[in-house]
């Protein structure tokens, strides 16, 4: 646990205000169904990805 519930804070009140843009950290964006794909991306892709996104919403599917 090297974060505290104070730096969540801070990074949500950046974020709104507006300081901090969140797109640029997302390297990439796959569907639930397509899980195996985006660990086979960050597996090829270590030194250039920041975040991957899985989403797990039913009506994507």
């Amino acid at each position: 646990m090297m974060y505290r519930h104070e730096d969540y804070v801070d990074a949500i009140r950046l974020v709104n205000e507006g300081k901090i843009q969140l797109k640029p950290l997302m390297s990439s964006h796959f569907a639930f169904k397509d899980y195996l794909k985006a660990y086979q991306y960050i597996d090829a892709n270590r030194e250039s990805t920041m975040k991957v996104l899985i989403d797990v919403d039913p009506s994507d599917e």
